[in-house]
């Protein structure tokens, strides 16, 4: 209603998955199967960013550069 979406980058990610029991395991640090690999990364700005999905391996170190030149900005 303030029109503040169209001026928003929303950025929704996690540093790692859990395991629920799937392995016989409940948490994560103990094994790699996809449930503590593969985690949510997600970029929702209206308007600016067109709707798809990515198919190479990313890293969160990436996330604030990719931020940043979203907004015209150059990290330093």
């Amino acid at each position: 209603a303030l029109g503040l979406a169209e001026n928003t980058v929303v950025v929704v990610l996690a540093d790692h998955g859990e395991e629920f029991l799937e392995h016989g395991y409940m948490d994560h640090a103990w094994s790699l199967f996809e449930e503590t690999l593969r985690v949510p990364l997600l970029f929702w700005w209206p308007g600016q960013l067109t709707p798809g999905r990515v198919a190479e391996a990313t890293s969160t170190v990436a996330v604030l550069p990719t931020l940043l030149r979203l907004i015209g900005a150059t990290p330093e």
